[in-house]
């Protein structure tokens, strides 16, 4: 395991082979990669080489506390770390997909035995919890992953929210809107993120699917640069997410790092990652 992840109490939960009730986890060697097929759908992966799938929940990881509800068990990644994690008190589960319960139940009676889960749909759930970590998405557009989330949100009383793939999509749109900043030959050197239409760029770029970021409440934020905790704010206000935390432009840029980070083998290689900037540093960032 890569020493990192032992470093942060990372305990991987028992991935095997499976087949039943439309639902398929396959193994490819050659990747070394674990795929989880919901009627022939892709909805989620686990790499046993590259660990690639924790470092995307490392952020949720970063905020668990109390009580945690959780959306879309998946292959448990992100529960079985969670749970590991003292100032977590309990750990509900949200899943919809009756036979991943039952995989689960079978083949992680560890996790199966020490959370709870529920057969349900998120939309439909209504309840309380400290922290609410939401990963049920899969081919939404950005915009119908923020409306939705802020709905859930309005459903399921907490303290605290993050959503998986945030800090991929704010960093993308990020390096979007300063990209075309800086493409301004003429007149104020500035963007206005209200008449921010569709892009073809970012929905290529995006790991969620389509960007869109409508019209919808016009912002008078205006600078000649951007940068990701703007973005962050922005979209914390427009879509009324204001269950998400207050973030640091260092730790936004962390967990955009961790998110797409492969190959990350310990605390000292994030301190030459950027050797300017002590926050970025994980023990740092934790205190």
């Amino acid at each position: 395991m890569i020493e990192l992840l032992k470093q942060l109490n990372y305990f991987p939960p028992n991935v095997k082979e499976y087949s039943g009730g439309g639902l398929e986890i396959v193994f490819d060697e050659l990747q070394s990669n674990y795929r989880m097929l919901i009627n022939g759908d892709e909805w989620t992966s686990y790499n046993t080489k590259t660990y690639s799938q924790v470092y995307e929940v490392y952020s949720h990881h970063y905020f668990a506390k109390g009580h945690c509800i959780c959306t879309g068990l998946g292959l448990g990644v992100r529960e079985s770390w969670i749970l590991k994690k003292k100032e977590v008190t309990k750990v509900t589960v949200l899943e919809k997909n009756e036979e991943v319960i039952e995989y689960h139940k079978i083949n992680n009676p560890n996790l199966y035995n020490n959370i709870e889960i529920i057969n349900a749909d998120v939309s439909e759930y209504k309840g309380k919890c400290d922290t609410l970590l939401l990963d049920h998405y899969e081919q939404e557009s950005v915009n119908e992953i923020l409306e939705d989330a802020s709905q859930v949100s309005k459903n399921i009383d907490c303290n605290e929210m993050w959503i998986w793939t945030l800090e991929d999509f704010i960093t993308l749109y990020q390096r979007y809107l300063n990209r075309q900043n800086n493409m301004s030959a003429f007149g104020e050197n500035v963007i206005d993120f209200g008449n921010l239409k569709e892009s073809k760029e970012l929905s290529s770029a995006s790991t969620s699917g389509i960007w869109t970021v409508e019209d919808k409440n016009p912002s008078p934020f205006r600078s000649s640069t951007i940068d990701k905790v703007d973005v962050y704010n922005y979209l914390k206000e427009t879509f009324n997410l204001d269950k998400l935390p207050e973030v640091t432009e260092d730790l936004l840029h962390l967990f955009y790092f961790m998110f797409n980070s492969q190959e990350v083998s310990n605390y000292e290689f994030l301190s030459i990652y950027d050797k300017n900037n002590d926050r970025l540093l994980i023990g740092e960032a934790h205190r």
